[in-house]
């Protein structure tokens, strides 16, 4: 049965480009959630903020409830937006979150799947706009016709068509066995980069260099296209590990802003990448082994109200999580390596002066040095921590 598709653009009307301030006292903001696009129960999606003062991570507000759940959540620091469609399965509300004004509530409610019951959500993207608007995107499946909707963030239906002047945003994958935010690309025979999003094909002028080859037929990724980076890989630049060593993953950068491609490797043949700025981030993970991922007597083991137990989809998924971070700043290329000794780990920021990060339900803050990552501060210790996923600074 042929699949055809259904577009919803959500009109995002910023027009104004931020860039990212790194100063030591902004407040750094962080989420928990749980998105279920499988719909196995729904949980909350709650922002806190960390006060200094008190030494406490607190609530600042729940933008989605437990009653309503999400599909997915997707964070983009170049746009300071963070997006999350509920409820999971049918999300036909879209949540807005935005980093300069978190505390203010924003959602739009699309009614599509009253529309078109037998839509099903095939992916969601933010795509840039030529005239600088941004369209939050659903690409949704229906059997017998193609239909293009779209709305502006006013509610009201606008015109819009999908075409090779407009750009995708993916910001990557977070910890946590957590749907992120990719998408697929087509090579061509003259090394030319083709987007593929639903069924339909975008061209760029994006064009690998001769040192960068991918097999005819290999599945390639973009995990990140920011105002900073485009990152890619495939499987097969993915090497399994062996009984007694990590495999190896292997990442292809394009840095935009000196236009130059660059070829870095991280250790685990299952490592997965996300962007924050001009830093490269991620977990070390490999092919599931006969022994746990580590640190699993230390992880929660019943439901909660925030998530499910970690180790679930660790299995689930089969893969085996080292407790090994990694930092790469692609302008700079400066490396860190931070070593938990907890499957269960996460970046969640880094900036010039400091690093935040998960390590199962403790939230920890480590100053970088020059060669090398301090010790580290933990700020907070608390069971939904577990389910913190993204942060980002505040104004």
């Amino acid at each position: 049965m042929k699949i055809n598709h259904i577009f919803i653009l959500l009109s995002l009307l910023f027009t104004d480009e931020h860039l990212f301030a790194t100063e030591i006292n902004k407040d750094i903001f962080f989420i928990s959630s749980t998105p279920t696009p499988l719909s196995e129960g729904t949980f909350p999606t709650r922002l806190y903020s960390y006060d200094n003062n008190e030494q406490a991570l607190n609530l600042c507000r729940e933008v989605v409830s437990k009653q309503l759940g999400a599909e997915f959540l997707k964070v983009y620091y170049d746009e300071r937006l963070i997006v999350i469609g509920s409820p999971p399965v049918k999300p036909d509300t879209v949540n807005i979150l935005e980093m300069d004004d978190p505390m203010k509530e924003k959602s739009i409610k699309t009614g599509v799947f009253d529309k078109c019951p037998a839509c099903s959500v095939l992916e969601t993207h933010l795509v840039n706009l030529p005239n600088k608007q941004l369209a939050y995107t659903y690409f949704l499946g229906k059997s017998n016709s193609d239909i293009t909707m779209s709305w502006g963030v006013d509610g009201k239906q606008i015109d819009y068509k999908l075409n090779d002047v407009v750009e995708i945003k993916a910001g990557g994958i977070p910890g946590g066995i957590i749907s992120g935010d990719f998408f697929y690309i087509k090579v061509g025979s003259d090394s030319k980069l083709s987007i593929w999003v639903g069924r339909e094909k975008l061209t760029t002028n994006w064009r690998l260099p001769e040192n960068i080859i991918f097999s005819q037929g290999d599945n390639v990724v973009a995990y990140v296209n920011s105002n900073n980076m485009l990152v890619l890989s495939s499987r097969d630049n993915k090497q399994r590990s062996t009984a007694e060593e990590l495999g190896k993953s292997t990442y292809y950068v394009f840095n935009k802003r000196s236009s130059k491609w660059k070829i870095i490797g991280f250790p685990g043949g299952r490592t997965e990448v996300r962007g924050l700025n001009e830093w490269l981030v991620d977990y070390v993970a490999d092919i599931a082994r006969k022994t746990q991922s580590p640190g699993s007597d230390r992880r929660r083991k019943h439901m909660a109200e925030t998530g499910t137990p970690i180790d679930w989809r660790f299995y689930s998924a089969n893969v085996f999580f080292s407790g090994i971070l990694m930092l790469h700043n692609i302008n700079t290329g400066k490396e860190y390596k931070i070593i938990t000794s907890q499957g269960d780990s996460e970046v969640l920021w880094v900036n010039d002066s400091y690093v935040y990060y998960r390590v199962n339900d403790e939230l920890i803050k480590a100053r970088t040095l020059d060669q090398t990552i301090d010790t580290g501060q933990v700020l907070a210790k608390e069971d939904f921590i577990a389910d913190i996923h993204w942060a980002f600074e505040g104004r």
